[in-house]
């Protein structure tokens, strides 16, 4: 009997050990890979001929790596490759949403990569350039830089992701008309529309004044639940005064669009 309870009580054991260790694997498993950083092709990395990209444009010479960053709680991988003979760029761009494993496997597209994290080495492995959009094949090894040193260094990425057209892009969006551009009136692109303007990026954007009349039931108090900001869609102008004739038209033209409405008051917002 005392033997039985022995071997019970080793087998037990043995469970515990190995819940223990699956339990400790798990975990190991569970534990999110440092992913962020400047990745610099081996090759380039090794003869230290690398200098810090260039942001402010997408392709030039010597850009010549790959970025992953993290914005939003997501993790954002860029990538810009060039190569002299031929002359040709390529590029990837995509979202890493399982930070826990190592190996990735990521799409834009018809291109595919799969990625794998290896201490400071990245390994990438792209499909062919004949089933992939990209005119060049970004395959390789890349070595580990830490981004916070290149952030101090360069200066140039907003928001550790961002380069100068991709601001341009999320800060403008297109008029009425379809055609032309303006600044965005998106509350949560705000930000990009600030840093354009701060960085003085034209980013093709129509410029001028756009008139709005705020227009209120007749009667009613001055309030949000009451009132409404009507915007001229023929604009802009390029003066303020022509702006102002433009809003003098709309207070005249409201009695046949909104005949239950009067003006109360209107702006001129330069673009």
């Amino acid at each position: 009997m005392k033997r039985h309870s022995s071997i019970v009580f080793i087998l037990c054991i043995k469970l515990l050990v190995a819940l223990a260790v699956q339990s400790a694997n798990a975990n190991k498993n569970d534990k999110l890979q440092d992913w962020s950083g400047l990745y610099i092709p081996t090759w380039i990395n090794d003869k230290n001929k690398q200098k810090y990209p260039d942001f402010s444009h997408y392709f030039i010479p010597n850009n010549n790596y790959i970025l992953i960053s993290n914005w939003k709680n997501k993790l954002i991988l860029q990538s810009r490759i060039f190569s002299k003979k031929p002359r040709k760029f390529g590029y990837f761009d995509s979202e890493i949403k399982y930070a826990k494993y190592s190996n990735q496997s990521l799409e834009e597209g018809n291109c595919k990569i799969d990625l794998k994290l290896k201490d400071s080495k990245l390994f990438v492995k792209m499909n062919t350039e004949r089933k992939c959009d990209q005119k060049i094949n970004i395959s390789g090894e890349y070595v580990k830089h830490s981004i916070e040193k290149f952030l101090e260094d360069s200066g140039e990425l907003f928001l550790g992701k961002f380069y100068n057209d991709d601001i341009c892009d999320k800060a403008t969006q297109l008029d009425w008309n379809e055609k032309d551009l303006i600044w965005s009136e998106d509350e949560e692109l705000q930000e990009f529309v600030n840093e354009a303007k701060k960085r003085k990026l034209k980013c093709n954007v129509k410029k001028g004044y756009i008139s709005y009349v705020l227009a209120c039931l007749w009667g009613k108090p001055q309030l949000p639940e009451y009132c409404e900001e009507l915007k001229d869609i023929r604009g802009p102008y390029k003066t303020e005064d022509l702006c102002k004739k433009r809003v003098y038209e709309i207070v005249d033209e409201m009695p046949s669009h909104r005949p239950h409405m009067q003006a109360r008051g209107f702006r001129c917002e330069k673009l």
